[in-house]
């Protein structure tokens, strides 16, 4: 089964993709209905090569197991919420759904910060190579978590993406291999810092671990459900970057 970063990695491999004439891709004539809208057919496709990229000999098949194979998003809106797949907290890998009833595009999530997301999507708007393309293209996007245009996720049931010393993977650099604690002063930690930071937290960036930084460490490792020890270790170093 495939891993939610398997179907990441495949979607931005077309990133800046885009039409060849009004809604005609390579992605709708794989899928089999070409000239349509392609939002949901782009993630159908993404999910069934990432699948024929890990070797299954069915990759349709496999795929439609995890996502619905459907053109229309409110009848995959439908598919998820019937198999209780459905709900309103985004993960990475999630399928976000957009407008009344998620009807209107859905995308793929590709990373969650507290405040706002990074998506995939194809039919849709975005910048690439320092231009501007209007609803022709695959692209990356930051949308902020609480926009009123965000319908819903649907989850797809992915295989675990768990590291048995670090606990989930997230896209983390990597770990630097000695614990953080009160008192420490390390490049590292201006990295860790400097991430917390980008995701909105209140913390200095110097690279010495004082009490302001010790308080953002344990109300993480809450969050995160952790065991809240004030140090950085390896889960409490990716957590950063969940």
């Amino acid at each position: 089964m495939l891993r939610a970063s398997d179907v990441i990695k495949e979607a931005k491999r077309y990133e800046g993709t885009r039409e060849k004439a009004t809604n005609k891709t390579d992605f709708g004539r794989e899928w089999g209905w070409n000239g349509v809208a392609w939002c949901m057919i782009y993630l159908n496709i993404m999910f069934k090569r990432a699948y024929d990229r890990a070797g299954s000999p069915e990759p349709k098949a496999h795929a439609a197991e995890l996502v619905p194979w459907t053109a229309s998003c409110y009848n995959a809106v439908q598919w998820f919420k019937k198999r209780n797949q459905w709900s309103q907290t985004p993960k990475k890998g999630s399928l976000v759904f957009f407008g009344p009833n998620g009807s209107t595009h859905v995308e793929l999530v590709i990373e969650v910060h507290d405040t706002y997301l990074k998506t995939i999507g194809g039919n849709t708007g975005g910048t690439y190579g320092g231009k501007y393309h209007d609803g022709d293209g695959v692209y990356i996007k930051t949308l902020p978590r609480n926009s009123t245009r965000i319908y819903g996720y649907g989850h797809p049931k992915y295989a675990s993406e768990v590291n048995p010393v670090t606990g989930p993977i997230y896209d983390a650099p990597s770990y630097p291999g000695k614990l953080l604690r009160l008192g420490s002063k390390s490049r590292f930690l201006t990295k860790w810092q400097r991430q917390m930071k980008a995701r909105g937290w209140s913390i200095q960036v110097d690279g010495i671990f004082g009490p302001e930084t010790l308080g953002v460490v344990k109300r993480l490792q809450e969050k995160a459900g952790l065991a809240v020890d004030g140090v950085i270790g390896p889960k409490t170093w990716a957590a950063a970057w969940a």
